[in-house]
């Protein structure tokens, strides 16, 4: 779970500026949906088109990668909504500190991006059971250098109700 950012980061062509330190990469992601209706004789067929989903997502590096951070904002409806607004201290090769909003460490498919699922839509069991973005803090240790063990704390604010969203 903990290398979505990496692979994420990897999707997204970016512009690197070696002799600042500071690397860029701004990608943008659309879910489109055409629906076909065959219907009855009698009765016209019809078609729509819709966006589904639309999002900018900006990540990078700087200082020579040991900060990285990450924007993602998703347009639906008449206004944009802010889903990740992060920045990640990397403090050594196998350890770092991350403050801002983004998703807890719940499932596979909660923590996946949407990017990276194998089909277009989550789950109902899914949209109904999870914990959304949330402000917080997380900390991880790898126990050995280039190894898939790794120790993960999280911190949130917590969900309240009436507080609207972000």
């Amino acid at each position: 779970v903990g290398g979505i950012e990496e692979e994420l980061g990897k999707a997204a062509e970016g512009i690197d500026f070696p002799d600042k330190g500071f690397t860029i990469g701004v990608t943008t992601w659309l879910q489109p949906r055409y629906t076909y209706y065959d219907n009855p004789k009698g009765i016209p067929n019809r078609s729509s088109f819709t966006v589904n989903q639309a999002r900018l997502m900006v990540t990078g590096t700087v200082l020579n990668k040991e900060f990285s951070y990450k924007l993602e904002s998703a347009f639906q409806g008449s206004s944009p909504e802010l889903k990740d607004a992060w920045l990640q201290w990397h403090v050594t090769e196998c350890a770092a500190l991350k403050m801002g909003q983004f998703k807890p460490l719940i499932s596979r498919q909660d923590s996946a991006s949407e990017v990276f699922l194998q089909f277009p839509d989550r789950s109902i069991a899914s949209d109904e059971n999870t914990i959304e973005r949330q402000p917080g803090a997380q900390a991880y240790v790898d126990f050995l250098e280039d190894s898939p063990l790794r120790l993960t704390a999280q911190i949130f604010n917590g969900e309240s109700d009436g507080e609207g969203v972000n």
